[in-house]
């Protein structure tokens, strides 16, 4: 259950970041989504898009909920910057952290002219 929710979230933001990307000439997107999986509620997930000239600022927040909290409890978020080109996104640095009542795991790193200056998670 839990390889099928993660296939369904990474979906579901995958085809939320193409309609989001879209619509990036407006200052401020931000779409709210209910996953659910054989119609039971799973997640929510929030993603919000910033644009302020040619730099862009991505937010998304996930938390399980209902029957999937059975399986696992917790959030996470992404948190992503950089430009936008004609091309598409470049990202200048990009986190990600879940957490539950117990843990919480971090991924961060900023690049520059796509190579990684910087790279850590915790816990190492």
């Amino acid at each position: 259950m839990l390889k099928t929710l993660a296939r369904s979230l990474a979906v579901l933001v995958l085809s939320a970041l193409g309609t989001i990307a879209a619509h990036a000439q407006q200052p401020g997107a931000l779409a709210q989504y209910v996953v659910a999986l054989n119609s039971i509620n799973v997640a929510y997930l929030n993603i919000r898009l910033h644009a302020e000239g040619s730099a862009y600022q991505l937010d998304l927040a996930a938390d399980v909920t209902g029957l999937a909290q059975i399986v696992a409890q917790g959030s996470g978020t992404v948190n992503s910057g950089g430009m936008m080109t004609e091309t598409g996104l470049t990202s200048e640095r990009f986190y990600l952290e879940t957490r539950t009542s117990a843990d919480r795991f971090s991924v961060e790193t900023r690049h520059s002219g796509g190579t990684a200056n910087h790279f850590a998670v915790s816990p190492p």
